[in-house]
């Protein structure tokens, strides 16, 4: 594999939608409905020419776990990054933060503060990105002291609020740090475009920390 290779990567999925929502990080097995999901979101993937996509379904890690194990035994030309979708309340507001490229399933409480969750997912080798900042934009300057990164663009945000994007919104382009680009679907039968589009190019110049970890998943 080419030490320059650049991943066109959608780093926000839910194959299983809401079913574990709402809820905090636990293990969960998986039903036969919940691998049939996840397989067709990958398939998804696939035709939409991705080289990645993270599955990050609320608060259960298992399914991206499932989701790398199935590309690998199939020999499917895409990678799956593990993840995580976590909810956390922040001065009494519930953010979300996605937890890209795990390596192991982690365990979270209602609980837990916020710099607890981001150890938990840096524990597990994972990258903790703010999902969704427009949610809680009057947060953002203290969320952002926490994570890695944020969610440059969002699927579901651009299909309910048209021009009302991230880097409208915030001096994104004077953050130095990760933006990700996610489709944020939770249907697998149904991808509008304006999710469709939302994909990323992960390079190891603009991205290092995010780029290592698709290649590990890639492993």
């Amino acid at each position: 594999m080419s030490d320059n290779k650049v991943y066109k990567i959608d780093c926000h999925t839910h194959p299983l939608s809401h079913s574990y929502y709402p809820g905090y990080c636990t293990r969960k097995e998986l039903t036969n409905s919940d691998k049939r999901n996840i397989e067709t979101i990958i398939k998804q993937g696939i035709e939409r020419k991705l080289d990645a996509i993270a599955i990050t379904d609320h608060n259960i890690c298992t399914s991206g776990i499932y989701g790398k194990e199935y590309v690998k035994e199939n020999k499917l030309p895409i990678v799956v990054v593990p993840g995580c979708e976590c909810s956390v309340f922040f001065d009494n507001t519930e953010i979300h933060i996605l937890a890209l490229g795990i390596t192991e399933e982690f365990d979270l409480t209602k609980d837990d503060p916020i710099s607890q969750v981001i150890t938990s997912i840096h524990g597990a080798s994972g990258i903790a990105i703010l999902a969704h900042p427009h949610y809680y934009s009057d947060l953002y300057p203290k969320l952002i002291k926490y994570v890695d990164g944020f969610e440059y663009y969002n699927g579901v945000n651009a299909v309910i609020s048209p021009g009302n994007e991230y880097f409208t919104l915030f001096d994104a382009d004077k953050e130095k740090c990760i933006k990700t680009w996610g489709s944020d679907y939770h249907m697998t039968n149904m991808l509008l475009e304006e999710q469709r589009k939302a994909v990323v190019k992960i390079s190891k110049e603009n991205a290092p920390a995010l780029w290592n970890r698709i290649r590990l998943a890639a492993k």
